[in-house]
């Protein structure tokens, strides 16, 4: 009788690029990632503390970037409405047009860099990882992992 058992086929790994991008005007940042979720928030919640509350922040730190940007852009984003019941903010017009065209740069981005790993390093980090082997020496990896 054949004992031999049939290959079995590595699971498949999940291989993801990921890209942070950012805009700054005389090296400082005046939009992101983080502040289009930021503005993603107010617009949602129409109020600066509880768009602060979804993103993990404290009010200050969220009214702190929100004011940066808009000084260093030169225009308002948002329209604040204090100790308003209903709305306590909301996106000016700019704000939403700014926040319209990061999203879509975003995403174009995004897709512009998987491409690029596809082209250019999928193959061999798929046949890295299906083996077992890092690219890395191991104490390379040490400090990646620290950092």
């Amino acid at each position: 009788m054949d004992t031999k058992k049939a290959p079995v086929a590595p699971e498949p790994v999940e291989i993801k690029v990921n890209c942070k991008i950012w805009v700054e005007v005389r090296g400082a940042v005046v939009f992101s990632q983080g502040r289009m979720g930021l503005l993603e928030a107010i617009d949602a919640t129409g109020s600066i503390s509880q768009a602060a509350a979804r993103m993990g922040m404290s009010y200050r730190a969220a009214w702190g970037k929100v004011t940066t940007t808009e000084e260093r852009l030169g225009f308002k984003l948002v329209e604040r409405f204090p100790g308003h019941r209903e709305h306590g903010a909301t996106l000016t017009e700019t704000g939403r047009a700014l926040l319209r065209q990061f999203q879509a740069f975003n995403r174009e981005s995004q897709s512009a860099v998987d491409g690029l790993f596809d082209k250019h390093l999928r193959g061999w980090v798929e046949t890295l990882a299906a083996e077992g082997i890092s690219p890395v020496p191991a104490t390379a990896e040490k400090k990646n992992d620290e950092a």
